[in-house]
């Protein structure tokens, strides 16, 4: 990684559930969203520590200007329109040249 993955806040908008207009801010600047393919799912090493850690879920996101971003979810969206304790966060991970 050429840095640690920044937190993106809650994107605008849920990246491959969503119908309406897509965007997140990165580094001051907004990015409308023209497409995007995923998720690819990566759940936790549970077996490993006995720690629960959230899911996350990975997405190849392109803008309007064709500048693609390697994002991640963490965490899930509560089923059925119910509560969740903690929302889930989105990461950019990586860029695509």
């Amino acid at each position: 990684l050429l840095f640690a993955p920044l937190d993106l806040g809650r994107l605008l908008g849920r990246l491959g559930h969503s119908r309406g207009r897509r965007h997140f801010r990165w580094r001051r600047e907004l990015h409308n969203v023209k497409q995007a393919q995923g998720p690819e799912r990566i759940g936790a090493e549970w077996w490993r520590d006995g720690k629960e850690q959230p899911s996350r879920d990975y997405y190849v996101v392109e803008n309007e200007a064709g500048q693609r971003f390697w994002l991640y979810r963490e965490g899930l969206y509560p089923m059925n329109g119910g509560s969740s304790a903690q929302a889930p966060r989105w990461f950019m991970h990586g860029l695509f040249a």
